[in-house]
């Protein structure tokens, strides 16, 4: 008997969600809570994005991280051993998560106002290890502060690119969607710009 692919779509969308539970890369998939990716014991989520869309959340999450200055939130960025390599900025090689977030809390700490944004990224996962990626990513950072009795403004902006390492550590505890983080970033400044409004 022949069966048309539309008479077989029903058939395909019930097996799919079985079919992804099982798949070994995100661990047993019961969304019980039991189990995470890779076998850990980490709480699992009840849906689980694929990673280059774990990377994308939080590539964006971290820039809103820092603009709210809520740094215990980088802990969901950064591996324990992560190294940041921050000299073309001015900054020097930070090693380790904690020694990262603090050295960006004494740097952004004390803006009054300022954004990141992130403007693009490319996202390679290797093929030879699903549990690495390769990430090129920009970064535009505005920072606004008053002058002369509020009555000008001066904007500074920056642009700097990072090629990072993410590595997927199965470790959902931060309780977000993604399970990725930072190992290694080297960051490059592109430019930047120094200017006065309403002067």
């Amino acid at each position: 008997m022949h069966i048309s692919p539309l008479h077989s779509l029903p058939l395909l969308l019930a097996l799919l969600p079985a079919a992804l539970c099982n798949n070994p890369h995100y661990g047993s998939g019961n969304g019980s809570g039991n189990q995470g990716p890779n076998n850990t014991n980490a709480p699992y989520p009840s849906y689980i994005y694929p990673p280059i869309e774990q990377i994308r959340y939080t590539l964006a999450q971290e820039t809103f991280l820092i603009d709210a200055k809520d740094w215990s939130g980088l802990d969901a960025v950064y591996t324990v051993d992560a190294v940041a390599n921050f000299t073309a900025l001015g900054a020097g090689v930070w090693n380790g998560r904690a020694a990262i977030i603090a050295n960006e809390q004494k740097a952004l700490g004390a803006i009054a106002r300022g954004t990141h944004q992130l403007a693009t990224s490319r996202i390679l996962i290797n093929p030879g290890n699903f549990s690495e990626a390769t990430v090129l990513s920009s970064y535009q950072f505005t920072h606004f502060d008053a002058i002369q009795n509020s009555t000008a403004q001066h904007v500074v902006a920056s642009w700097t690119s990072y090629t990072d390492l993410w590595v997927d550590t199965g470790d959902y505890s931060a309780g977000g969607p993604s399970s990725w983080r930072v190992k290694n970033r080297q960051a490059v400044l592109v430019g930047s710009a120094d200017w006065k409004i309403g002067a």
